[in-house]
């Protein structure tokens, strides 16, 4: 096909070609392209135009995810793919953001970990389901997992469970209640139950009838 004309409309060029069709391009893909009116595209070369103004296309999508946070590869892939973009295409930019490091999926799992726990409080079990959601496989999950201080798990669930039993909801439960509430409510924070009851041991709770 041969092309009448070229006529740029914002970030993106439209292309009319002699059979009176037309398609749009982004502009700095026309531009890669060196076109001009008069050039012929081949079912090849414009086959090259269509691949490389979507994957154009896929790379301002994954550049404007991971620019307001961080992503693992499966969790980017999984948004891509949620807008339609060819699956081989993804995997080709995921391969190259890996290879540039702007994405690190142990790098993620350790910088996500590192908040749930001091920021959310958030038991070694939560966070593992969280980042098993995100898609990082469970060798990255154990060994980012391996690395938080168990002190530190045991001062947060201490936190969470001196506020809780200060609560008007807690002190009108009943005594003989006060104990599983307690430890379900740790456990929905994600606590293990060897953490938990070794935490529950330390409280008298008569003092709180």
């Amino acid at each position: 096909m041969i092309i009448n004309s070229l006529l740029r409309k914002n970030n993106k060029v439209k292309i009319t070609f002699d059979d009176s069709s037309s398609l749009y391009v982004n502009y700095n893909v026309a531009v890669q392209f060196a076109l001009r009116k008069g050039d012929n595209l081949d079912e090849k070369l414009l086959n090259r135009l269509l691949k490389a103004d979507e994957l154009f296309d896929i790379k301002a999508a994954a550049y404007r995810l991971i620019g307001r946070r961080d992503h693992s590869s499966a969790e980017l892939k999984r948004k891509l793919l949620k807008k339609g973009f060819d699956i081989n295409l993804i995997n080709e930019l995921i391969t190259e953001l890996s290879e540039k490091h702007y994405l690190n999926d142990y790098n993620f799992a350790r910088k996500y970990s590192e908040e749930a726990v001091d920021k959310k409080k958030s038991g070694i079990n939560k966070v593992r389901n969280d980042l098993i959601k995100k898609g990082v496989s469970k060798e990255i999950i154990e060994n980012v997992l391996n690395d938080i201080n168990e002190n530190t798990l045991l001062e947060n669930a201490r936190d969470l469970l001196n506020k809780k039993i200060k609560t008007s909801a807690f002190i009108k439960t009943e005594s003989r209640k006060k104990k599983q509430k307690l430890f379900s409510y740790l456990k929905s924070k994600g606590y293990s139950s060897d953490l938990i009851m070794k935490l529950l041991s330390e409280y008298d709770f008569s003092d709180y009838e």
